[in-house]
């Protein structure tokens, strides 16, 4: 249909508006030339799609030299728009079902792991709801022990090694601990320098990965147990938790109701010590949305303002509006 195409967005094909917008409109190089850069401009602003002329321009530089469509560039299409239609469809329903995560979240001592940088709404979800109430555990070996994070024995008369990773174990929760460990050996400053030493040590990176998840699951038990934010290199400078939710509901374009929900929730999760930095990520929030222009942030502005002078008790300086 338009061969070569998906190669000048790489990744970015199924995040950048654009792409899929213009490949649902035209079906061949040829319409691409038709339109030219005018044309193209027209159709994005009608479907309310943002650019920037240097796409459009990478994009007419690739159908002039791109080789002919395929007969069937019709048929493809109204394939890829149908496709495209489902996959929208399935976005929108991830993206409620993760509000509805945020939610659940913020009303249990779980949302505090995200004062870890590397660790998200939905990363942290699903770890809380793989593991359940905290209370159950009664310290943080129970948590690998349930995910079966220990090696198997071998004893027979003198022999006693230790072998592969057991088999019997809630294997759900190991990969939601697994996953989390990816995430901070990804992200978090501290684990990507222990990655550097164990790599540079050559230790087997399933070990590695391993470690990680035992020492989260220390970190994770203490913090969710004690309702208290730790003192731990992973997190020398914690993130904003209640920032991080907000960003998370603006990202999935959720209700200043649900949001205003969700941050009530969790200041009562966040421990007094800890209001005072929480405070700063929002009012930093706040100077951000001040000169955003975008239908919808204002309101958020105004409810982040509330929930600081009525939660946190920190009185917000008002500023003349431009």
């Amino acid at each position: 249909m338009l061969p070569g195409f998906a190669a000048l967005f790489g990744d970015g094909l199924w995040i950048w508006p654009l792409a899929l917008a213009i490949a649902r409109r035209v079906n061949t190089p040829s319409e691409v030339l038709t339109h030219s850069a005018a044309g193209l401009r027209r159709l994005l602003q009608s479907a309310g799609v943002h650019f920037q002329q240097r796409s459009l321009e990478k994009v007419i530089a690739w159908a002039a030299q791109a080789a002919p469509s395929d007969p069937d560039a019709a048929l493809h299409g109204r394939i890829l728009s149908d496709l495209d239609d489902d996959r929208c469809g399935k976005v929108r329903q991830i993206q409620a079902l993760e509000v509805e995560i945020a939610a659940v979240l913020a009303h249990t001592p779980y949302v505090l792991w995200m004062a870890i940088p590397g660790l998200n709404v939905v990363s942290a979800g699903e770890l809380a709801g793989e593991l359940g109430p905290i209370q159950h555990y009664a310290n943080a070996n129970a948590i690998t022990g349930r995910a079966g994070l220990f090696p198997s024995r071998h004893q027979s008369g003198a022999v006693d090694r230790q072998g592969h990773i057991i088999r019997s174990a809630n294997k759900r929760l190991r990969a939601a601990l697994m996953r989390v460990a990816d995430n901070l050996l990804s992200v978090n400053s501290y684990f990507k320098a222990q990655r550097a030493l164990w790599t540079s040590q050559r230790i087997d990176p399933r070990l590695q990965r391993s470690r990680v998840a035992k020492r989260f699951s220390r970190l994770g038990y203490a913090m969710a147990a004690g309702a208290q934010i730790v003192v731990h290199p992973c997190c020398r400078m914690p993130s904003y938790v209640l920032d991080k939710l907000v960003t998370f509901h603006l990202e999935h374009a959720a209700s200043a109701e649900s949001l205003q929900a969700a941050l009530d929730a969790a200041v009562s999760q966040v421990p007094v010590a800890g209001r005072q930095r929480e405070t700063q990520g929002l009012q930093q929030r706040i100077a951000q949305l001040r000169t955003a222009r975008k239908p919808g942030l204002q309101p958020i502005r105004a409810l982040l303002a509330e929930l600081l002078v009525k939660r946190l008790g920190v009185h917000v300086q008002s500023t003349p509006e431009a």
